[in-house]
């Protein structure tokens, strides 16, 4: 009798965990996840794209040749069934993943791979990465499932470019024209477009059985929520399940909270400051500009604005790159400063127009600091905010209206080369210092050099040039803290600065 009381009662168990795990595994699937993002996306055309931060977006919605893998970090195909370079290390063979298809339901191509190349490196498309895209001199189409790059000369960024090339439907984009593609994008990646609110929403739909990359619930809904403090609290109040980046300053606020769950990733990172010497010739002189590398103390506005969660940096590099050189320094020297500023031609008094926006984490107080460390030396700083997105505009017009000084903040990847081509070879679209040939030369140098060893020593003449002769002041660098409900269970991919996976959220509540 009791070993049949017990295995009734078993079976009991058994049918009301399988029930519980129907039950929540439906709910999963219904779920709705909400991401807080500290800005909106430009646009929802790929091939439009201004800055480097609508790939939070792009990445669900479109898909890449390749992507980094969520455990090592490393670069592995995805829409990229396989590649194989030739030879002479100048033309690379890909196959394209059999079985891809687009949101309306059109297999993906060789054909729209070339589409998509062509369309960002368009003019009329203004691509803030056309440039690079450029070093492809074309794109042959052999089959439906074949093509081959022909890069014209070696790059050893032809991985950047297949993380971020986004490939769109050709046959959709001739369909509906220009204006439809961008209000009504169309890709293959996880989530399908639902709808959007310029400023304030983004919404998507998970494609289901995704042919690469399932999602694990429904809905995916960005909010645009410039204000951290306010990102935390809806974080708190459960309206939204993850958000980023958290300063250090309010961790202990949200470790208080048992509903929230705490991640850090080791990602690129650069805080700094540009000097507009093109439009303001007077920040030619190097011995201002090496004045505020030596006035500035970087250990301290890391201990105490970061709380020790930040690094210094004094190069225009990050610590997750792959020829960081913690070598190069500017040790904190007001003494030093003060004898260049009296070599330089600036005068006593004459205010230097430093603007600061939200892409620098506590731009505020850092931006007061940098104030403080200058006025010691005998640099007037007059301070102003500027919302991010006429920033980001103006940064890309080169606008007068920029000012001289302004915080910046570039985030790239673990390989330099788009830092290095992008913001500081002459015609960098970000580059905002005069024609440096030698520089230029070695910049151009290194993107053709294949062996490592060599590479990195070039780079390092780079970086030492940079330093004796500095257009940037190089601040400080952070992880990536992250914070999500405990409804969910996330984690950011190290070295990489963008939401490349949220279709893997998982809900566990």
């Amino acid at each position: 009798m009791m070993r049949k009381a017990f295995s009734i009662g078993m079976i009991s168990v058994l049918f009301f965990l399988t029930v519980l795990q129907t039950e929540i595994g439906l709910a999963a699937s219904e779920a709705k996840v909400t991401v807080a993002l500290p800005h909106d996306l430009t646009t929802l055309n790929p091939f439009k794209a201004r800055v480097g931060q609508d790939r939070n977006i792009y990445m669900a919605l479109y898909q890449p040749l390749f992507i980094h893998s969520t455990t090592t970090g490393d670069s592995v195909p995805c829409l990229a069934e396989s590649y194989k370079f030739s030879e002479n290390n100048k033309d690379i063979l890909v196959k394209v993943r059999k079985g891809a298809k687009f949101h309306n339901g059109d297999p993906v191509t060789a054909n729209d791979v070339r589409f998509s190349w062509q369309q960002f490196i368009d003019e009329k498309n203004a691509n803030a990465y056309s440039k690079l895209y450029k070093s492809i001199k074309d794109i042959e189409v052999v089959d439906d499932q074949t093509c081959i790059f022909h890069l014209g000369e070696v790059n050893v960024a032809w991985g950047w470019l297949f993380q971020n090339l986004f490939i769109g439907s050709k046959k959709y984009y001739d369909k509906v024209g220009d204006d439809e593609f961008t209000k009504r994008p169309i890709g293959s990646g996880p989530f399908r477009f639902a709808s959007r609110s310029i400023n304030e929403s983004i919404t998507l739909e998970a494609v289901e059985n995704h042919h690469s990359s399932p999602a694990h619930f429904k809905t995916l809904k960005y909010l645009v929520v410039p204000d951290e403090i306010t990102r935390m609290a809806m974080l708190e109040k459960g309206e939204a399940d993850l958000i980023f980046p958290v300063p250090p300053h309010q961790l202990k606020r949200l470790e208080q909270n048992k509903r929230v769950k705490i991640k850090t990733a080791m990602v690129p990172s650069y805080y700094g400051l540009m000097f507009h010497s093109i439009n303001f010739p007077f920040l030619q002189d190097k011995n201002l500009r090496l004045a505020f590398n030596y006035a500035i103390n970087r250990q301290e506005i890391v201990d105490k604005i970061f709380l020790g969660m930040a690094h210094p940096l004094h190069i225009f590099g990050s610590m997750a790159e792959i020829s960081y050189d913690p070598s190069i320094k500017y040790p904190y020297n007001p003494e030093k400063a003060k004898e260049l500023i009296k070599n330089s031609s600036y005068t006593p008094g004459t205010p230097i127009m430093l603007t600061y926006h939200s892409l620098v984490s506590n731009a505020s107080q850092v931006a007061e600091a940098v104030q403080g460390y200058m006025e010691k030396v005998g640099v007037t700083i007059q301070l102003r905010e500027m919302e991010v997105g006429t920033y980001l505009s103006l940064t890309r017009k080169k606008a007068k209206d920029l000012g001289p000084l302004t915080t910046t903040a570039w985030f790239g990847s673990e390989d330099p080369d788009d830092r290095l081509l992008m913001g500081v070879r002459s015609n960098g679209v970000y580059t905002q210092v005069p024609v440096r040939k030698e520089v230029d030369q070695l910049i151009d140098e290194q993107h053709l050099t294949l062996d490592e060893k060599k590479r990195y020593g070039v780079i390092n003449k780079i970086y030492q040039i940079l330093h004796e002769d500095p257009p940037f002041v190089p601040l400080f660098g952070a992880p990536m803290i992250y914070a999500m409900s405990d409804r969910i269970d996330y984690t950011w991919v190290n070295r990489v600065n963008r939401l490349y996976n949220l279709w893997e959220i998982k809900i566990v509540k």
